[in-house]
């Protein structure tokens, strides 16, 4: 990942599909991984609610999957120490720091 502060604190891995926050190293499961993938692509862009669904689930996803994206959320923040994903009402979520 190649975004100015982002890049030294936080480091995705594809073809390994690893993590490393501040030199440490964190394990994803496939759904939180790519999601996080999706919000580093661009970071700092608002994606959302509906193109990460899509993205991330398919086209054919479900109303349940909504859930399950602030779900993902929720685990994502956790584990970057709430510090990496912002919410923007209404709208959908980005990566920053």
């Amino acid at each position: 990942m190649d975004s100015g502060d982002l890049e030294s604190s936080l480091i995705i891995d594809k073809p390994a599909y690893t993590v490393y926050l501040e030199g440490n190293r964190i394990s994803f499961p496939k759904k939180e991984f790519e999601l996080l993938l999706l919000l580093a692509t661009n970071p700092r862009k608002v994606f959302k609610r509906n193109d990460i669904l899509e993205h991330i689930w398919g086209k054919d996803f479900k109303q349940k999957d909504s859930r399950s994206l602030d779900v993902h959320i929720r685990m994502l923040r956790k584990k970057l120490n709430d510090s990496y994903i912002t919410t923007i009402r209404g709208v959908g979520y980005k990566l920053e720091k």
